[in-house]
């Protein structure tokens, strides 16, 4: 649900971002598959793992959708050299070759930082290997997904299609029945299928432009996942109201897409004052770097620290009148 958010709100494309995060879930059952062939235990350690790499297949993802919507936007890069148009398909494909190899240098290089890991032996060993195992193959998982699964659909999700009128009217009624229906069986998501419906009823109708069509589309979505984190997830506990929740994840969410944003407005400023200044701008990296150098020559030989918990004793006791034989009874 968050991955659908972000994506809406950065990629501005509802299709994209569904695309992107449908497809995670199948990164992820393909790690699990892997785990259970080279009979790796399913513990916290190893699950980490897929959730670093989960922000990665994210990135490569955006990378590919964005570098598409861009080519399909374009009337330049929609056009050959003969000034024809090309296809949908063409498009798409021009699209994933262009980004394909520095997509490909950037998680290969990823992947093999990670590689000395599988070389740890003891308790160190044991305690990263299983991480290190799991990051590999949700990494390669997105690769695959990246460059085989993600331009087909792709090319079936962004094609343009001339629907009827009347065909359209029978959907969006259809999305305002199953929307009732689910409202009746108390599923409150039924109004988010309403609001969509409503929305392209709008557009059909020549009262919303496609653009604005599209943003009330990401705003429906937004607070519909909100209100789905707020109700599933209660960061702040189940014993807090659900408006509290509600008003704690409006924060969090809307706060960092805020911050986002803001950063993608001013980014071609940033950029261009580090270009400008670049040798004050490499302090930043440069102090970074001597920072650690410092931590690394403190710390000691050791790489894993002594792992004393201590120990306890668990001695169950019963109760005197307890009774465990089936043959005593009861005198009164």
């Amino acid at each position: 649900l968050k991955t659908i958010m972000i994506m809406t709100k950065m990629v501005i494309n509802l299709r994209a971002s569904i695309l992107i995060s449908g497809l995670l879930p199948v990164a992820v059952l393909m790690v699990f598959i892997t785990m259970k062939l080279f009979n790796v235990d399913a513990n916290i350690v190893a699950l980490s793992g897929i959730a670093i790499a989960i922000g990665t297949m994210v990135d490569v993802g955006v990378i590919l959708a964005e570098n598409m919507i861009r080519h399909l936007e374009d009337e330049k890069l929609r056009l050959n050299e003969n000034g024809k148009e090309y296809t949908t398909n063409e498009i798409i494909y021009n699209a994933t070759a262009e980004v394909s190899g520095a997509i490909l240098t950037a998680v290969l290089t990823t992947i093999i930082s990670f590689l000395p890991v599988f070389t740890m032996i003891g308790a160190e060993g044991k305690l990263f290997r299983p991480l290190a195992f799991t990051k590999t193959m949700a990494l390669t998982a997105s690769l695959i997904i990246a460059l085989f699964l993600i331009p087909p659909i792709a090319a079936f999700l962004f094609r343009k299609t001339s629907v009827r009128e009347r065909t359209q009217y029978a959907i969006n009624g259809l999305l305002v029945l199953l929307g009732i229906i689910a409202i009746v069986y108390g599923y409150w998501l039924g109004l988010i299928l309403i609001a969509f419906a409503i929305t392209s009823f709008l557009k059909m109708r020549g009262k919303l432009s496609r653009k604005r069509k599209n943003l009330l589309d990401i705003i429906i979505s937004s607070v519909a996942i909100v209100f789905l984190l707020a109700t599933y997830w209660r960061p702040l506990g189940f014993d807090r109201s659900i408006v509290m929740n509600l008003l704690f994840v409006s924060i969090i969410c809307f706060g960092l897409l805020g911050v986002f944003s803001i950063f993608r407005i001013y980014y071609e400023r940033i950029l261009r004052w580090a270009l400008q200044n670049r040798y004050l701008f490499l302090i930043v990296p440069a102090t970074v770097l001597t920072l650690g150098i410092i931590i690394m020559r403190n710390t000691g030989k050791e790489f894993m620290p002594a792992l004393n918990e201590g120990s306890f004793l668990l001695m169950p006791t019963s109760l005197p009148h307890a009774c465990f034989l089936p043959h005593q009874r009861v005198v009164r």
